[in-house]
């Protein structure tokens, strides 16, 4: 009985580790994407800007 028992805990567990490592696999991404946003629109701000002060 508690052989099962700690057998399902245990399986319960590594679930818990795998979804933990994708959720900082996501937030990761996300933060790394926002980043890239983040350079390209201010980027293209500046090519904007910089379109318009040519005029």
């Amino acid at each position: 009985m508690q052989k099962e028992l700690r057998r399902k805990v245990l399986a319960i567990w590594s679930c818990i580790e795998i979804l933990i490592k994708i959720g900082n696999l996501v937030i990761d991404s996300n933060s790394v994407l926002c980043r890239l946003w983040k350079t390209h629109t201010v980027r293209f701000d500046h090519g904007i800007l910089n379109l318009q002060s040519h005029k």
